[in-house]
């Protein structure tokens, strides 16, 4: 009977090391990355949400305050006129302003929307 004995001396350690070493530092990029677009996603988060409580506090406002002032507006417009108190122009500009005053109100109620929809997108993703 007789015995095998042997040892195994790695003759390519070098190169196994450094593919170690090259996997360790895909992993810190790697890691780095991710944290980096978490970041960018939360920063436009908050922007999104900043946005939307401007714009919702800007429709609640036209809401109660500005339809008021459009209605009186008109409804002013439209007696001193006809009363004689103001002429075509005076008219022509109160009734312009009112009409701003809705033009600025839908734009709120439509930007409010858009920052619901780019919110809805950055929570789901």
């Amino acid at each position: 009977s007789f015995v095998t004995l042997g040892m195994a001396l790695p003759v390519f350690s070098k190169a196994q090391k450094q593919k170690v070493k090259a996997a360790t530092i895909n992993e810190m990029v790697a890691t780095a990355s991710t944290n980096a677009v978490v970041n960018i996603l939360q920063a436009k988060v908050q922007a999104a949400l900043g946005e939307y409580e401007r714009y919702a506090k800007a429709t609640d406002y036209y809401q109660q305050i500005g339809k008021r002032q459009a209605d009186v507006l008109i409804k002013t417009a439209n007696l001193n006129y006809k009363n004689g108190q103001i002429g075509y122009i005076e008219w022509g500009t109160l009734i312009n302003q009112s009409i701003q005053i809705n033009m600025q109100q839908l734009e709120a109620i439509k930007m409010l929307n858009i920052t619901a929809a780019e919110l809805h997108y950055l929570l789901n993703y």
